[in-house]
């Protein structure tokens, strides 16, 4: 069993690797000059939840235009979740980021929780509806330069596309920030059982003097592999394109989940 998985895991990141060699280079083939802006995490908020389920992220965006002194160069998220019922998530996480020039440092940590409507699944009822809430507390200035963000989650299927999305109020605690309407958007085909394509949208209305919107698309490839006893390794690995000059010109998503289910 350790032979097979270990053989999985090489041939899945070979081709994971492969992948983002292709996708970068189509990256570089169409930026724009736009204004640099910092890079951020992509990640659609998932409208499922297992009891008992642990769960392991380790989410990175790394912003692939011109990045100033002190801009951050790439952000990382390291989480850890539990499925407490099967309707409640907690999860843990601390954000890394890694400016351009600078030596990377902790920027946050962060408390989440995802609740869904008891009782309703796609499986059964054609689609999931739950409520998101996040906590965020900045290492330096601690709750006060943090913010909450809290919405809803959506999950369904369209024929045999598989959409979520998610739109989430961020008030921010600090004064001089400004509230802002964060959404996301995820379509994925699947080409096979393990592996499948698709498009993702994410962005941010913010409105006052210190608010900017900013707003990405690009396309993203999605494996899904059972490695046995319970174990899921889920890659995504994508391309997101700026869509006015407040998003960096074009940004490379590779997020990596690993979830311990009970058999």
């Amino acid at each position: 069993m350790k032979r097979l998985i270990a053989a999985v895991s090489a041939l899945v990141f070979r081709s994971i690797g492969l992948c983002a060699a292709g996708l970068v280079v189509v990256s570089w083939l169409i930026l724009t000059e736009r204004a640099s802006a910092q890079a951020s995490i992509f990640y659609v908020i998932p409208g499922e939840v297992e009891q008992g389920e642990i769960e392991f992220e380790f989410l990175n965006g790394i912003d692939l235009g011109d990045t100033e002194h002190g801009e951050e160069r790439s952000v990382h998220e390291i989480a850890i979740g539990y499925g407490i019922t099967d309707y409640w998530k907690l999860t843990g996480a601390f954000d890394v980021v890694n400016p351009a020039g600078e030596s990377a440092e902790i920027e946050a940590v962060e408390i989440e929780n995802l609740f869904l409507l008891p009782g309703v699944n796609v499986e059964e009822n054609g689609f999931a509806l739950g409520l998101f809430a996040q906590l965020d507390i900045k290492t330096d200035g601690g709750l006060s330069e943090g913010a909450l963000a809290i919405g809803p989650v959506y999950r369904t299927d369209i024929g045999l596309v598989a959409f979520t999305g998610n739109l989430f109020v961020e008030m921010p605690f600090a004064e001089e920030e400004d509230t802002g309407l964060y959404y996301a958007t995820q379509f994925i085909y699947p080409v096979t059982e393990q592996f499948g394509i698709g498009v993702e949208n994410f962005g941010i209305f913010r409105e006052g003097e210190h608010g900017h919107d900013r707003h990405v698309m690009g396309p993203a490839l999605f494996w899904d592999l059972d490695l046995g006893n319970g174990h899921i390794l889920e890659p995504k690995l994508g391309v997101l394109f700026g869509l006015n000059d407040e998003a960096p010109d074009a940004a490379l998503s590779f997020n990596l989940v690993y979830k311990i289910g009970q058999e």
